[in-house]
């Protein structure tokens, strides 16, 4: 009687086993699936805050003097708002884009640095939102971007300070409200990270 007890516990054991490593592996699975549709969803959100923006100029575009607006950006985390061609004022952008100062005639980009959507579209200026990578921006744009063209404007300016001439980043890391102005007499478009 003992071993047909000794039997059924056994095999009831070998069952409990089984049916947690099932979970283990369909819980594995489905962050597998949960990381894929992540990492479209975040591209998706460039893409449609991108759309937002460019509707937001398209409109103040329409306005005798231009005009601004405010939105708030709020996704995707971890990605960057940023302008190119940024040859603009070299030194400053290899300093806030990680580069070593010291050599920025290698190491700063130029104008022909622009995302390869950019240059794919033969747009000489351009809007990105792009994944962040803190060595690379150049590279980050060209892994994971959603772009438009901004050819049809003489000066850009992207940064937290209104009265900057740099072309810089606005970095997603929280939700940020940022102001689009358009300047139609001097035909500068800036978007400035609001405090």
């Amino acid at each position: 009687m003992k071993s047909k007890k000794a039997f059924l516990l056994g095999e009831h054991t070998i069952n409990i086993i089984i049916g947690i490593l099932a979970i283990v592996i369909l819980v594995l699975v489905g962050m597998g699936i949960f990381g894929i549709f992540s990492v479209d969803n975040k591209a998706q959100q460039a893409q449609s805050n991108l759309g937002n923006i460019m509707a937001v100029i398209s409109r103040l575009e329409k306005k005798d003097g231009g005009g601004s607006e405010t939105r708030t950006l709020a996704s995707p985390q971890n990605w960057i708002l940023v302008g190119w061609p940024v040859d603009f004022f070299k030194s400053e952008f290899s300093v806030a884009s990680g580069r070593d100062n010291d050599d920025t005639k290698d190491t700063a980009y130029t104008q022909e640095d622009i995302p390869n959507e950019c240059k794919s579209n033969g747009w000489e200026k351009c809007l990105c939102f792009c994944q962040l990578e803190i060595n690379d921006i150049l590279n980050g744009c060209n892994t994971k971007s959603s772009c438009g063209s901004l050819d049809k404007y003489s000066k850009i300016v992207i940064d937290n300070n209104p009265n900057s001439d740099r072309t810089l980043f606005i970095r997603i890391d929280k939700p940020k409200t940022i102001e689009i102005t358009l300047d139609k007499q001097n035909n500068k478009l800036s978007i400035i990270e609001k405090e």
